[in-house]
């Protein structure tokens, strides 16, 4: 699927102001408790991150660097859906996070093995962000 490049500029232009409008709707609702809510903003912001996994790549990337971009987004949109499913107390909700804690664990590893083979900068923005996703999820799976 390819995105057409005036949305995807204007997604890269404004995504994360995007998403921290998706995450402050999320944390009323968590905080107050609307169940409808916090399913609709935790389902947009997963629908977020699998749009910004289809993004193009610059230049000609090598395999690993086409997994870990296409890869990471992924895996934060499974761990979205499982911390949703743990919230809202579904059915599955169990499997679900389990699938996000260990793909996003995996895509880790792949990004640190692969950025300190390549005397490439390990820490980035990406790299941050499923940090911080992966210890929430773990959180929320073990006391909610």
């Amino acid at each position: 699927m390819k995105i057409p490049q005036s949305i995807e500029n204007w997604l890269l232009k404004n995504y994360r102001i995007i998403e921290m409008i998706i995450l402050i709707i999320f944390l009323i609702a968590f905080i107050f408790k609307v169940n409808f809510l916090i399913g609709i903003s935790l389902t947009t912001l997963a629908i977020l991150y699998f749009i910004r996994s289809q993004f193009q790549m610059p230049g000609d990337p090598s395999m690993i660097k086409q997994v870990i971009h296409f890869g990471m987004p992924i895996a934060w949109a499974i761990s979205i859906i499982g911390i949703m499913f743990t919230i809202l107390k579904l059915p599955g909700s169990s499997a679900q996070i389990k699938v996000g804690i260990s793909s996003m664990s995996v895509i880790i590893i792949i990004h640190l093995i692969f950025n300190f083979m390549k005397n490439e900068n390990i820490i980035d923005e990406r790299l941050i962000r499923s940090l911080i996703l992966l210890l929430s999820t773990i959180l929320i799976f073990l006391y909610i």
